[in-house]
């Protein structure tokens, strides 16, 4: 008798597992309910524990520590180690909702680790889903992006398609938080033709994700109509009934509709109050009614409710958050006539939004603190055009408009002009390197830091001379080959020094800093910099005072930073080698120069540029067929050395032939050297030394010996 009735009890388990798995969670609850829990041995009762807490989390209900902490007590001394390994899941999910993601992010871990020793693909890749989450919780997206790559290819391998979907619309908002609206939205449409075979549950989320993400772009009457959608799927999922109040009410926020706004959020909170008082619903929606307070007026309500919003924001580590109620602070701050403290509100907003990379956000506070009257000339036009070039990338038709209002007509900056120097020139025939240009004349005027990227040769070099010389600062451009300091004089180098300081130190002597004071310090291979380094160089970013070694009085001063690197950055940091906040710090405005093989376009103005530089007479000797085809050879040629390599080029084959572009033509049609050529060459003009070598061509030793390899020539 009794083992009939474990037989039926194992049948009933199994069913109610498999309905969860096929997202019929209406069905598996009614069968959970007729579970009779006096016929359960302690075995059962485990198992039973899992699917209740699983189907629990589904449907928002958070009412499950018991069940779980049953589960986890029966199955760790277990040899069921994949049951282990999903109570551990379920405990992080349950740790995520009720706004402990710390805590989470262990049990997350664990269960994957668990998952893996019994090859459970499916599984690792919920719980790598779940990481996800978290880390872009925490701006880390990066991280979340590779995260949800790792659970779409984990599900392939399983063969479980339908599933590597899921985690598609998954990375589609991933991109669409960290501002690749574009990106997200075709990544949202290219699954609404699986959408009709996939659960309830998906299609829901679809729904509003997709319907959110089509307002922050503009289209507001097809997102309501997603959301709207979304609605009739709600009954019995709590969780996404709270998202649905608070996207609707995001959705009036930006449609300017801040009365409904209000209410549609006022009933989200309720929701989300039911589940906990520490979630990310509860920080987003109180920041969300801030906001829409602040578009009605009632600055004091915005005021209270950004607080709470924070509050929450800050115990669970949701930066993205923070940073919103950062943004509300300053325009209250602004409306209570407190101009300082509304400036370090929005300077705090602005800082947090770049470091997570939420690009949408970042350009919206950018507007707002260019129009708050707060930035003057140059800071105020930065700020304007750093968020229109995202806009226009992005294509975000309404503040497209407000941004070019704001800018108003397009007057093109004058540079300073300086007694015996002439005016730097930054070719520019091709759209991008056009849109460089003026990304370089519409900051130039501010202090933002600059930081300049591309490969060697680039024309980075020129671009900040270009930069200062159109920032209207009087003081000197000082340039810094970083990598040519040793670690050991980096104080003394950057500080300046006193007399009498140490052995040696015979004469006062001004830092590279001092001497950039008024003016702009171009700090080239930031990337080559020591850790001792580096920490100095964030010490003067944020103090803006010096103090020579010797000398107990610091010294205020008034530089603008422009830092160049031919290296990727941001691996450098990932990989322990830069700081991350001095990156931060330097990454203000990002300007990335291409090869010369993407700007090919640029070739021709370059070559006249370049001939004229060398003496050549275009007046009596230009005829236009010579100068065309000497180009149009230029053109099919490789330029590891970019610019820099075409300029040397170019003033050899003008000693050769002077006046001739016919001659030089020839020329060159005759000694286009291979790439192997070419690094044989330099070697053998070096006598052997790859230093030399590589500089000969512009490139780095890295570089060279690179493509030494890669050419079976090492």
């Amino acid at each position: 008798m009794h083992r009939k009735i474990a037989e039926k009890l194992d049948q009933q388990l199994s069913e109610i597992d498999a309905l969860i798995r096929a997202r019929k969670f209406s069905e598996a609850q009614e069968k959970i309910d007729i579970v009779h829990h006096v016929e359960i041995n302690q075995k059962e009762y485990a198992y039973f524990c899992l699917l209740k807490s699983e189907l629990a989390l589904f449907r928002g209900d958070i009412d499950i520590q018991k069940e779980l902490d049953h589960a986890i007590d029966y199955y760790r001394p277990s040899s069921d180690n994949e049951k282990f390994a999903q109570a551990k899941f379920l405990k992080g999910w349950f740790l995520i909702v009720t706004g402990r993601p710390k805590d989470a992010r262990e049990e997350l871990l664990e269960s994957y680790i668990g998952f893996k020793r019994a090859d459970n693909m499916e599984g690792q890749a919920r719980a790598l889903n779940r990481l996800a989450f978290l880390a872009q919780n925490e701006g880390e997206m990066d991280l979340a992006v590779e995260y949800l790559g790792k659970c779409a290819n984990l599900y392939l391998s399983a063969g479980l398609n339908d599933r590597a979907h899921i985690f598609s619309n998954n990375l589609a908002l991933i991109l669409f938080l960290s501002g690749r609206i574009k990106e997200a939205l075709e990544q949202f449409r290219s699954n609404l033709d699986r959408l009709r075979i996939m659960g309830q549950d998906y299609q829901l989320r679809h729904h509003l994700r997709y319907g959110l993400a089509l307002a922050f772009k503009g289209e507001l009457e097809e997102s309501f109509v997603q959301i709207d959608a979304a609605r009739l799927l709600t009954e019995g999922f709590k969780r996404e009934e709270a998202i649905y109040y608070e996207y609707y009410g995001w959705m009036n926020c930006l449609s300017g509709n801040y009365v409904m706004a209000e209410k549609k959020l006022i009933v989200g909170l309720g929701v989300s109050s039911a589940m906990g008082s520490v979630t990310d619903h509860i920080s987003q929606t109180k920041r969300l009614l801030a906001d829409a307070y602040l578009g009605l007026g009632k600055f004091e309500l915005a005021q209270k409710y950004a607080e709470e919003a924070l509050t929450v924001a800050e115990k669970i580590n949701e930066r993205a958050e923070i940073a919103a109620c950062y943004r509300v602070f300053a325009r209250t701050a602004l409306n209570d006539g407190d101009k300082e403290k509304s400036r370090q509100w929005f300077g705090k907003a602005i800082d947090l939004f770049a470091m997570i990379t939420s690009r949408y956000e970042l350009a919206v506070t950018r507007y707002l603190a260019a129009l708050s009257g707060l930035y003057q000339n140059g800071e105020r036009s930065a700020m304007l055009y750093l968020a229109k070039e995202y806009f226009e990338a992005e294509e975000i038709r309404p503040y497209i408009d407000k941004v070019n209002a704001a800018l108003g007509p397009a007057v093109r900056p004058k540079p300073t002009v300086r007694d015996g120097e002439p005016i730097p020139v930054f070719i520019a025939e091709c759209p991008g390197s056009r849109k460089i240009r003026e990304m370089a004349e519409n900051v130039a005027a501010c202090d933002m830091t600059v930081l300049l990227t591309g490969p060697t040769g680039s024309g980075k070099d020129q671009l900040a001379r270009y930069i200062h010389w159109y920032s209207g600062r009087t003081g000197e451009l000082v340039t810094v080959n970083c990598a040519a300091i040793p670690e050991t004089m980096a104080e003394a180098e950057l500080f300046g020094v006193m007399r009498g300081a140490y052995t040696g130190a015979d004469k006062d002597k001004p830092g590279l800093f001092e001497m950039a004071d008024g003016g702009t310090i171009y700090l080239n291979e930031i990337a080559e910099t020591a850790p001792s380094f580096q920490a100095k160089l964030l010490e003067i970013i944020e103090s803006k005072t010096v103090r020579r070694l010797g000398s107990t009085e610091p010294k205020r001063i008034n530089f603008r930073i422009i830092a160049a690197t031919n290296q990727n950055l941001e691996e450098t940091m990932r990989n322990g080698k830069f700081r991350v906040d001095l990156y931060h710090r330097l990454n203000e405005i990002p300007i990335l120069l291409p090869p010369l093989a993407e700007r090919a376009d640029d070739i021709a103005a370059l070559a006249r540029y370049f001939l004229v530089e060398a003496g050549f007479d275009f007046e009596h000797n230009g005829n236009r067929d010579d100068f065309d085809a000497f180009c149009a050879l230029l053109s099919r040629r490789d330029w590891p050395g970019n610019i820099r390599e075409l300029r040397s080029e170019i003033r050899r084959l003008y000693q050769y032939c002077g006046n001739s572009l016919g001659d030089m033509a020839q020329l060159l049609s005759v000694t286009i050297p291979t790439p192997e050529e070419i690094l044989m060459k330099a070697l053998e003009e070096a006598e052997g030394n790859q230093s030399e070598a590589a500089r000969r061509l512009g490139i780095s030793e890295s570089g060279f010996r690179y493509r030494l390899k890669k050419s079976g020539l090492s």
